[in-house]
């Protein structure tokens, strides 16, 4: 019946009236709302909050009096009232396998993504308790845990992982600032020489706003819990005003993904990239920590598992990838350029003419994609001679071997199951087979 499953509703007033005449009818919420192992505990503390405007009515539980808000916000353990700390007790913050298939990437991903583009996953535990603030303004405390708004699970957004990874960085070249380096894979929102960044297609510095490093949310599973910190008095050093944060316990465990991808025209991470990168991101799990408040020490993890895939790594498309004539038949193969290439054709299979068309159809991007990399912004204010360049590129295309990329063997993960727990070894391997990948492609 449909107001069999709305009942709750209905029983929500009687539950606050209830509660106004006996605080200790806190703990029984109504029944839609009451939490268990691995289910949803926000939506029964943000109930609880609904107590907070009956905050006038007083009760004397023990020795003192205390308000309806308060015992819901901190309970009275001595009288029987478990209220948000004892709906937090032992919650459970898991993702089912159903989940896993939606939000986590696989390497099938990388066969849309040009060769060279690279995908990592590292499977970590926590070692002490994870924090991030959500900003919840209906919740029993203020110190909210961040989850996710749609599967409710405590979460690290993928923008404070890039930014955890921008600082790792700059510790492991102990500078302020970003180089060379991290101006490709974390982004910039400033040229080499200072000015502002507009485009990521910026012709006259080359330098873009989006780095070619992308972060996956990192979302975790565990058991939540509260943790207080006791600022104390610098004169008497005693603890005065006990601060409580909603946090992921110790053991719980996460995946962190990133996907540097490679895109001919715009960024083209090379191996100096990659060293740069896994350098940032072993100081991050050694000595930074996954988690605000990393400085009292949360969120430092440790590496259960890690495992990486390459689009054409190692032997495993020799046999089966098209040929190629020169590098810039390799790029008119890549899948960012053949999105410029179903312009410049004509339904007649023919090559446009430059003539009428210099605005509309050969437009700068789609000659970067189509020329790559050694095509610069002083390059493309001579289009003619970018014309010629794209003519013979597509005769040579034209005459190459139709072979599809889709012939390919679906790229895996380099290692079985969770590949290798070793930090330096894995940033060994996986460095060692980009550049075998790269003496390949060239």
């Amino acid at each position: 019946m449909i107001s069999d499953s709305f009942e709750f509703l209905a029983s929500e007033p009687e539950w606050e009236n209830a509660c106004k005449q006996n605080p200790k009818k806190i703990d029984a919420l109504p029944q839609a709302f009451r939490t268990a192992e691995g289910g949803a505990w926000t939506f029964a503390a943000q109930l609880l909050a609904t107590l907070a405007p009956f905050s006038s009515a007083e009760f004397k539980i023990g020795t003192y009096k205390q308000s309806l808000a308060s015992l819901a916000k901190d309970g009275s353990p001595k009288d029987g009232i478990q209220g948000f700390p004892g709906l937090l007790k032992n919650a459970g913050a898991n993702a089912n396998e159903a989940w896993r298939q939606l939000a986590e990437p696989v390497p099938a991903l990388l066969e849309d993504l040009p060769h060279g583009s690279l995908l990592l996953r590292l499977q970590v535990e926590l070692l002490s308790p994870f924090y991030s603030r959500d900003d919840m303004p209906f919740y029993p405390t203020e110190n909210v845990l961040k989850r996710h708004k749609v599967f409710d699970l405590p979460y690290l957004p993928s923008s404070s992982v890039k930014g955890l990874l921008r600082w790792a960085d700059r510790m492991v070249r102990m500078d302020t600032k970003d180089d060379a380096k991290a101006r490709v894979l974390f982004g910039s929102v400033e040229n080499e020489d200072g000015t502002e960044a507009h485009d990521v297609q910026d012709d006259t510095h080359g330098v873009g706003l989006q780095g070619a490093l992308y972060c996956y949310p990192v979302f975790w599973n565990g058991t939540v819990g509260l943790e207080v910190i006791n600022p104390q008095d610098a004169k008497t050093g005693a603890g005065s005003v006990p601060i409580k944060y909603e946090v992921l316990k110790a053991g719980g465990t996460a995946s962190l993904f990133f996907l540097l991808a490679n895109l001919p025209g715009r960024q083209v991470p090379t191996t100096e990239h990659v060293d740069a990168f896994l350098k940032a991101l072993g100081f991050l799990l050694r000595q930074g920590g996954l988690s605000a408040k990393s400085s009292a020490g949360w969120g430092r993890v440790r590496l259960i598992g890690a495992n990486a895939a390459l689009r054409g790594q190692g032997q495993r498309f020799a046999a089966t990838a098209p040929a190629r004539t020169s590098n810039l038949v390799q790029q008119a193969y890549d899948k960012s350029a053949n999105d410029a290439w179903a312009v410049f054709v004509g339904s007649d299979g023919e090559l446009l003419p430059l003539a009428g068309n210099e605005t509309a159809i050969f437009t700068n991007r789609r000659i970067k994609d189509v020329l790559g990399p050694e095509c610069s912004g002083k390059m493309l204010k001579d289009k003619a001679a970018c014309y010629e360049k794209i003519q013979k590129l597509f005769a040579e295309r034209r005459a190459a071997p139709t072979q599809s990329l889709a012939t390919e063997k679906t790229t895996e993960w380099l290692w079985p199951d969770d590949g290798l727990d070793d930090m330096d070894a894995f940033a060994s391997q996986v460095l060692d087979v980009f550049k075998e990948c790269k003496k390949k492609e060239a």
